[in-house]
Order: structure tokens, then C-alpha cells, then sequence
């Protein structure tokens, strides 16, 4: 089992009905090793719509330490 420790440079909580979400320094490239988590909260048995209008990352061979990947959960 292995762990490490993950340093938040971007993101944050995100509470009303519409918004928007982008990278540090977008549209152009963010740093090496950048580490951005949003949070997306409604109320009860309401759902999130996701839209990506642009989404690039990088590809496992450019990066083979910690390749760019996103996750969406459930809580």
C-alpha cells in the first residue's frame, strides 16, 4: 500500500445553480505537477450536468509519475 501526499493549487467549492470551472491559467497550459480539486454541492436529489466545451490532458507517456486524469464521485 502505498500514499502521498496531495497539495491543492487551484479549485474550490462551487454552491450555485450555474457556473464554471477552468484550470489555472487557461486557455493556456497550467504548471508541471499542478493539483486542482473542486467540489461541486447542491441540495437533496438534485443532479450536476457536466459540459466540456475543452478538455485536453496529457497522455501517460508524457508523464509518467503522475499523469494528468479526472474523477468524478459521489459522495
Amino acid at each position: 500500500m502505498s500514499y502521498y501526499f496531495l497539495c491543492i493549487d487551484c479549485g474550490g467549492k462551487y454552491i450555485n445553480m450555474f457556473g464554471s470551472i477552468t484550470s489555472r491559467n487557461y486557455p493556456n497550459n497550467y504548471a508541471a505537477n499542478t493539483h486542482c480539486f473542486w467540489e461541486i454541492e447542491t441540495i437533496k436529489d438534485q443532479r450536476v450536468l457536466l459540459e466540456f466545451n475543452d478538455f485536453d490532458l496529457n497522455d501517460y507517456e508524457t508523464n509518467t509519475t503522475y499523469p494528468d486524469s479526472m474523477n468524478v464521485n459521489k459522495k
